[in-house]
């Protein structure tokens, strides 16, 4: 019968990355101001977008990020930590950032992971999955931004090919 698995999914590894992108992506230079950079992603409905410059994609700015750098500093002392706070803090990881950040070469992720348009869609996801990310640039051999793909995206081409992933 083979392996169960790879026949549910063998529709799903059709699909390439480029047939289910955005090409028309919402990107910020690290010029930008945060409040500039939080009012684009509210007024275009989404949580984060690449940041460019010379056409390369050099980092990504998420809500999380825009919010830490309105957070007020870390209090010390102020009571005992439970080790669920400890885990959560091991867990994220995140640097604090402080209200000094403007622009959003002050905040933004510079570790980004990028895919080809001829990545399949399902390893994409993959991807999305284990590095949690919520988006991945999408690149020319160049690292030139051609697009983006979203956990959006990949639910809309799920939608779209239910009966090719059974």
């Amino acid at each position: 019968m083979g392996n169960p698995e790879a026949s549910r999914n063998e529709g799903w590894w059709t699909v390439k990355v480029r047939d289910i992108m955005t090409p028309r992506v919402v990107a910020f230079r690290p010029g930008d101001t945060v409040e500039s950079a939080a009012r684009r992603l509210a007024q275009s409905h989404i949580s984060g977008a690449p940041v460019v410059e010379r056409g390369e994609v050099v980092g990504v700015v998420s809500e999380a990020d825009i919010i830490s750098a309105f957070l007020p500093a870390p209090s010390r002392g102020g009571g005992p930590v439970s080790i669920l706070e400890v885990m959560k803090v091991l867990g994220k990881a995140l640097p604090h950032r402080s209200r000094q950040a403007s622009t959003v070469r002050d905040l933004m992720s510079h570790l980004v992971v990028l895919v080809s348009p001829d990545e399949d869609a399902a390893r994409a996801a993959d991807i999305m999955r284990r590095r949690g990310v919520n988006r991945l640039p999408v690149v020319d051999g160049d690292d030139k931004l051609l697009g983006i793909v979203t956990r959006a995206d990949l639910v809309r081409s799920i939608a779209l090919h239910g009966s090719a992933l059974r």
